[in-house]
């Protein structure tokens, strides 16, 4: 509502839904477009922790930590307003499987993340920076889920405005990829194994051929 076009409902909508404030408290506005380009080089290069970190948390075509949903297909899943409000409110909607836990060891100590794995007598915790820790149940005081998101409200307040609506954009563009390019890129990350076994595979030959050669010459009294 705070992009409709009716000026006295966008200043109502204003009143009494205010829109989140962005770095040093700036307003953000209803709605901008970015750069996507830009923030999917920032993405690969300059997108680390600690601000905003996302990459410390999910992956996008192999790149990343896995801890909070793949990203590699979100903008196929997602329209852009539902993307911005992930952001602004990770705790509206949290994906099945990446609810957060509190866990009370009877030692004291309080761990908290997602559980990774549950056997009837260990629990696999895994924290942000995708470090899991294994806890005995027999250690284990309590636990309870959280209703908040292992994702933290706020993070773009850790970005100028031009900043976020570019990590928006570029998330838009990670779609689904066609079936020929999928296939280029399983080729180029598997291209320095094919290459190995190839060579592997050529020596192997020549190694065979040498010997092959050498029972014959020595059967008909040839040298080599």
């Amino acid at each position: 509502m705070n992009g409709a076009r009716w000026p006295e409902i966008k200043a109502a909508a204003a009143k009494l839904l205010p829109l989140p404030p962005g770095q040093n408290a700036v307003p953000l506005p209803p709605s901008r477009i970015g750069e996507a380009q830009r923030r999917r080089r920032q993405w690969r290069e300059d997108f680390r922790p600690p601000e905003p970190g996302c990459i410390n948390c999910h992956v996008v075509r192999g790149q990343g930590t896995e801890l909070g949903p793949d990203l590699s297909e979100i903008g196929g899943k997602l329209g852009k307003d539902a993307l911005y409000e992930s952001i602004l409110d990770p705790s509206a909607g949290i994906s099945f499987s990446y609810e957060a836990w509190n866990i009370v060891l009877k030692n004291g100590d309080e761990p908290y993340g997602l559980i990774a794995s549950e056997t009837a007598d260990e629990l696999a915790l895994k924290a942000v920076g995708g470090i899991v820790t294994r806890f005995k149940k027999s250690e284990i005081a309590s636990r309870q889920q959280s209703k908040l998101s292992i994702m933290p409200a706020g993070l773009q307040q850790s970005m100028t405005t031009e900043e976020f609506v570019d990590l928006v954009e570029y998330l838009s563009t990670l779609k689904k990829l066609r079936r020929d390019f999928r296939h280029e890129l399983e080729d180029a990350t598997d291209g320095s194994r094919r290459r190995e076994e190839a060579e592997n595979a050529d020596a192997w030959s020549i190694r065979l051929l040498t010997s092959a050669a050498t029972i014959v010459g020595e059967q008909c009294g040839l040298e080599f």
